[in-house]
C-alpha cells in the first residue's frame, strides 16, 4: 500500500459535489445519479465515520460482494478492525483528499483509490472513495 498524493483543489470539490448528490435527500435526483454511477467501470464507495457503507455501486459489488451493513475493512480486506492506516479518515482529519494504491488479498486486483472527505446535508462526516484497477 502506498500513498501517492494529496489533492485539495478543484478535483476534490467536484468529488465532494458528486458525493453530496449521491447522499442527497432528493430521492429522484439521487436515484438518477446512482443509475449513472452504476455504469462506471470503477468502484464507488461512500462510507461514514463508522466505516459503514452509505452508498456503493455495481462495480463495488462485482469486486467485493454485497457489503450490507458490514464495515469497509471487513468487506475490502476481511479484517475485524479498521486498518492501521486509513487514508479516508486521515483525509477527513484535515489533510484533504488523497490517492493511494493497494492490492486486494480477496480478489488479487490492484487498485488506485481516490478518497475525498465531505459532510452530508445532515452534518454526518463521510468519505467518497472511488478506485480504478
Amino acid at each position: 500500500m502506498s500513498e501517492i498524493s494529496v489533492n485539495t483543489g478543484e478535483e476534490a470539490k467536484q468529488a465532494e459535489d458528486l458525493a453530496k448528490a449521491l447522499t442527497s435527500t432528493d430521492k429522484q435526483s439521487r436515484e438518477r445519479l446512482a443509475r449513472i454511477v452504476d455504469l462506471l467501470p470503477c468502484y464507488v464507495l461512500i462510507i461514514d465515520e463508522n466505516y459503514r457503507p452509505v452508498f456503493y455501486n455495481k462495480a463495488f459489488v462485482d469486486f467485493f460482494g454485497e457489503p450490507g451493513k458490514l464495515a469497509c475493512h471487513k468487506v475490502l480486506r476481511g479484517q475485524d478492525a479498521p486498518c492501521d492506516y486509513c487514508p479516508p479518515f486521515d483525509a477527513s482529519a484535515g489533510k484533504g483528499s488523497n490517492v493511494m494504491e493497494w492490492v486486494s488479498t480477496k480478489n488479487k486486483h490492484a487498485f488506485r483509490v481516490y478518497s475525498y472527505p465531505f459532510d452530508e446535508e445532515n452534518g454526518r462526516r463521510c468519505v467518497l472513495k472511488w478506485a480504478l484497477t
